[in-house]
């Protein structure tokens, strides 16, 4: 019997052309360094993106836009660099993992609809260019910039801006992540993943979701339809992602503390 591997997910992250290697970096620091006091050595992050196939020179461009970008710091440690994440990246970091590690993915069940005189192009949720709907919690902002604000439930939400909001291409890309997640039972071998392998898994299953659930953080049940597979995907995720996290661990050299571990452990939670 071969033995278990996280191919399935690292041939997804090349499929599309050229990876996005910064991308991916700040996936590493926010789900394996923020738990870790929000640094990691460069010999780790040479090890886990290595291991997915990312070549040592694209890695070092990488992290000298970062750090030219103010993001992370480096320090010298012997012939080794340690890298940490700089105030306001540990800042966005944090506030990041409060939508990609959420338990209910539906994060903002109460919303509003804004609308400008102009289009607007800020990443939320569009039904047009001007017309935008948003958690309840950034109504005084909206109001602040000037915008009409509506408070409410749809009387009847129409395919056309269901379409809209989230596009039949949105659909297939959180069908296809949990297509990955299940290929060759990742989730019944992942407990059996070398550390390396393990943690080369948990990375890649923390970066597709970010990157799929903060483009789209806010999609309430009535603007989606009964197929939406972002429940499921969200399921799958998570369940994934614990057995990965547990055969990981002994990758560090250095155990994760009892503070790290309590936030690893309530993603998803």
């Amino acid at each position: 019997m071969p033995s278990p591997t996280p191919k399935p997910l690292i041939d997804m992250f090349h499929a599309n052309g050229r990876p996005r290697v910064i991308s991916l970096v700040v996936t590493i620091f926010g789900d394996a360094a923020l738990p870790r006091g929000g640094e990691i050595a460069m010999t780790d992050l040479t090890a886990i993106t290595g291991n997915i196939g990312v070549s040592p020179g694209a890695l070092r461009t990488a992290m000298s836009r970062l750090a030219a970008e103010g993001w992370v710091e480096r320090e010298k440690v012997g012939r080794n660099s340690l890298y940490r994440l700089s105030d306001q990246a540990w800042e966005d970091s944090n506030l990041a993992a409060e939508i990609i590690y959420a338990a209910d993915p539906v994060s903002h069940r109460e919303w509003i609809v804004s609308i400008d005189q102009n289009a607007v192009d800020d990443g939320a949720t569009a039904i047009s260019k001007s017309v935008r709907i948003l958690p309840v919690g950034q109504r005084l902002a909206e109001v602040d910039a000037g915008r009409f604000v509506l408070l409410g439930s749809p009387l009847h939400t129409p395919k056309w801006v269901k379409d809209a909001v989230a596009p039949s291409e949105l659909y297939d890309q959180f069908r296809a992540l949990k297509s990955a997640l299940a290929a060759e039972d990742l989730f019944s071998e992942a407990a059996n993943l070398s550390p390396l392998d393990a943690m080369s898994a948990r990375i890649l299953i923390a970066h597709f979701w970010r990157r799929l659930i903060l483009r789209h953080p806010f999609l309430p049940e009535s603007f989606v339809s009964t197929e939406w597979p972002g429940l499921d995907c969200h399921a799958e995720v998570a369940a994934v992602y614990k057995v990965a996290v547990d055969a990981a661990e002994p990758y560090w050299g250095t155990p994760t503390s009892n503070p790290g571990r309590a936030i690893i452990g309530n993603r998803f939670q």
